[in-house]
């Protein structure tokens, strides 16, 4: 926490805010009716990187809370997932959704686009059920849980019934809010905290007048 200052830390939080609610948006108004056209998802290409900034605001927290293997292993595997679902969700968006139904098959069935989806699904799940562990272990509450339990269907809502995925990618989009706001609170709270020792420091360093 001495390192990276507290308003950076809320910024982060707010932009986690923002991602939340493009992904409930883009659920809702996209997904759900299952608009393949390009602006509209562009959207949600916004998510998975304005996740790997609130991502990173939350470990410096939680790691000054409470470090350990889990929080740290959980962070590296959730943030490369979410990069490499960036780069899927760009695939998606602008290269397969301009090819029939056809082409597309052919290109997941024989090349390795198929495996390489599923590498990305499966390292943002993995690293999101550690991450929310972790931070269920730091006491951040029904947010945490939340994003731990929404973890695997969000990350595979791809291969789900279109209003399954879209529904549990709208739950997830609410952890992902959730966490930012309590970021922006940690972060607050901290900084509070820090501002008040220093003035405590500055205090008592005054020598006494005779």
């Amino acid at each position: 926490m001495t390192v990276v200052a507290p308003k950076v830390l809320s910024f982060a939080g707010g932009l986690g805010i923002v991602g939340g609610l493009c992904f409930v948006l883009d659920s809702l108004v996209v997904d759900l009716p299952g608009n393949e056209e390009a602006l509209p998802n562009t959207l949600g290409l916004l998510v998975p990187l304005l996740g790997v900034l609130l991502l990173g605001g939350l470990y410096v927290v939680a790691r000054a809370e409470r470090p350990g293997p889990l929080l740290d292993l959980g962070f590296l595997l959730n943030a490369v997932g979410l990069v490499l679902v960036a780069g899927v969700d760009f695939t998606r968006t602008y290269a397969l959704s301009s090819l029939d139904d056809d082409t597309v098959d052919v290109l997941l069935e024989s090349g390795p686009t198929r495996p390489a989806f599923l590498v990305a699904g499966v390292t943002f799940v993995v690293g999101a059920l550690l991450f929310g562990a972790s931070l269920i272990r730091g006491g951040y509450g029904v947010a945490a849980w939340l994003y731990a339990l929404t973890a695997v269907p969000s990350g595979f809502a791809a291969v789900l019934p279109g209003a399954v995925g879209a529904s549990a990618q709208v739950l997830a989009g609410v952890a992902m809010t959730w966490l930012g706001l309590v970021l922006v609170r940690r972060s607050g709270a901290r900084a509070a905290d820090s501002a008040g020792a220093g003035a405590d420091t500055g205090r008592t360093s005054v020598a006494p007048s005779p």
